[in-house]
């Protein structure tokens, strides 16, 4: 196997998303229906972060001379916004992690499986929050789409 160069690596990752929307050949993938879920799943967690990071800015904004967590601990409406966003987002990453983990474990038959895999670990990868399965996923992504080339 040629060696792979940071360039082919990154022009590779870039096309995942594209790639992975196609539909047909991967159906019977035991990890498309699963992958899509959770990468659906994902953009809800990532829509609640932003939803309370605007909340946050509100709150903190309108707060006056109390602390942050004052403010947060507090009835104002903004703040009960952020206590709910707060309680569904742990839920969420809670059946986040669970499916991730899951779904390191199934094999992919398709290139579009192993595809979504990798399309997975990259809606992670931010440098301040890297977690381990997102490694596991490209890493299993990448054997899978080895093995199925």
């Amino acid at each position: 196997m040629a060696p792979l160069h940071r360039r082919s690596v990154m022009a590779g990752i870039a096309a995942a998303p594209i790639s992975a929307k196609a539909t047909g050949a991967g159906a019977a993938d035991p990890v498309e229906q699963s992958a899509r879920h959770w990468i659906a799943q994902r953009r809800t967690a990532d829509g609640l972060l932003t939803k309370w990071a605007r909340l946050e800015d509100a709150l903190y904004r309108m707060r006056g001379d109390i602390s942050p967590e004052q403010a947060l601990r507090s009835e104002l409406p903004a703040a009960r916004d952020m206590r709910k966003i707060d309680r569904q987002y742990d839920r969420l990453a809670r059946e986040l992690e669970r499916g991730a983990d899951a779904i390191v474990k199934i094999r992919a038959l398709s290139r579009i499986g192993g595809l979504l895999k990798i399309e997975m670990a990259l809606t992670t990868l931010d440098p301040s929050e890297l977690k381990d399965f997102p490694w596991a996923l490209v890493k299993s992504g990448f054997e899978d789409l080895s093995a199925l080339i």
